[in-house]
């Protein structure tokens, strides 16, 4: 067992390289598997203060999420060893050593525990500093094009979410959608006055019915994973995306392989990553603390929406409600696609279980008001690491 550090901050911020990973085989995952559920046994149960979240709940409820579980303990594990081992100069250990290091668990004394601890915070740290963070603080954000944005000229971010494509988004959007948000059934307000401007008494909605008595709102597009996920910075010539999001996309395949091409580049600003909502519903969607699932009766594109939290306080009445979400007649506009909101679930999930969304609320007020702390800190630091990292790029920060 490798000597204690006596440190309560990561050394190796770069260290986890999700693009890439050790292969392991049934016998090394399974019995990695049974080390990381020992630990979480002896663990969760005496969470301590060193996050101001419950992180080793959010270790267990991200490993029970994802698809790759070999990849993921396969960076956990070695993230784990690497702590453990800095500032000694020995060799790598291969990942079976690594995994018998677990061997005599039961037998370490309370230092090497206690900073085994501090090493799974890192871990879990990393996870909410590279990937929950920045998803949950550009989730409430998606740029809403108007017709003087359209005529803008070509900025870095661009190159991957034209203004253009995010008005061709909204159009094919309100169209599927009929004109109403997925959750209210609001109408929009823009398209009423336009119909009624038309129309007047006899206006009616896209299933023939009339709009007299309706209460419409103005309606937005609201990406289920951010618009700012795949948006590139630099130069126009030069735009590349940023190593804080290329670790954010490398996190996002662990929970599910096969989606991770669904938001690439351009195809972040398709149908299939966004729905029409009113602004009330899209931040809160976009906060991850409403989500949804599929029905119980597995009815194509039909979902239970409702509070990630059960205790939620002042809950709007309206939740939980079914709702079958619309498809286009012609079938020409593609419906969201389920992958993308069981990931957004997952997240939310996450957030809620461990504590790890009110800690980012704190954040994210603490970023909005750029407020001293009694420590003398602000949130300076995650603020610029956001803002350099791009997830800020191409929306207004307020």
């Amino acid at each position: 067992m490798a000597a204690p550090l006596h440190r309560h901050q990561s050394s190796l911020q770069g260290f986890v390289d999700f693009s890439s990973s050790t292969v392991l085989t049934p016998d090394q995952c399974s019995r990695a598997t049974k080390i990381f559920n020992q630990l979480v046994s002896r663990y969760e149960s005496i969470q301590d203060e060193r996050t101001a979240y419950k992180y080793i709940t959010l270790l267990r409820t991200v490993y029970e999420s994802v698809v790759s579980k070999g990849h993921f303990l396969s960076h956990f594990f070695l993230f784990i060893d690497a702590e453990l081992r800095y500032g000694q100069d020995a060799p790598t250990p291969t990942f079976a050593e690594i995994l018998s290091q677990f061997d005599s668990l039961h037998s370490w004394s309370h230092v090497q525990s206690d900073e085994l601890q501090d090493t799974l915070a890192n871990f879990s740290d990393y996870l909410v500093n590279n990937f929950f963070l920045p998803l949950k603080a550009s989730g409430r954000k998606t740029p809403q094009p108007t017709p003087t944005s359209l005529s803008l000229p070509q900025s870095p971010d661009n190159v991957v979410g034209t203004t253009q494509r995010l008005a061709r988004l909204r159009q094919q959007c309100l169209t599927r959608d009929r004109y109403r948000c997925v959750i209210s059934r609001k109408f929009d307000l823009n398209e009423a006055l336009s119909r009624w401007n038309r129309d007047g008494d006899d206006s009616k909605d896209d299933d023939g019915l009339p709009l007299k008595d309706e209460r419409p709102e103005y309606l937005e597009v609201a990406h289920i994973l951010p618009h700012s996920l795949t948006s590139l910075t630099g130069d126009v010539e030069d735009s590349q995306l940023s190593e804080s999001k290329r670790i954010a996309l490398q996190v996002l395949k662990m929970f599910d392989p096969d989606a991770g091409h669904l938001v690439e580049g351009p195809d972040i600003d398709r149908s299939i990553n966004a729905i029409v909502l009113t602004h009330n519903w899209h931040q809160q969607v976009g906060d991850f603390t409403v989500s949804f699932q599929p029905t119980i009766d597995q009815s194509p594109h039909s979902y239970k929406i409702d509070y990630i939290d059960p205790n939620r306080p002042f809950r709007d009445p309206l939740l939980p409600v079914n709702r079958q979400l619309y498809i286009t007649p012609t079938k020409t506009i593609d419906p969201p696609a389920p992958r993308l909101l069981a990931i957004h679930h997952a997240i939310a999930r996450i957030l809620h279980l461990s504590g790890a969304g009110g800690y980012i609320d704190r954040i994210i007020r603490d970023m909005e008001e750029l407020s001293i702390k009694e420590d003398g800190s602000t949130a300076l630091g995650q603020y610029a690491h956001l803002k350099i990292g791009g997830w800020f790029d191409g929306i207004p920060v307020c």
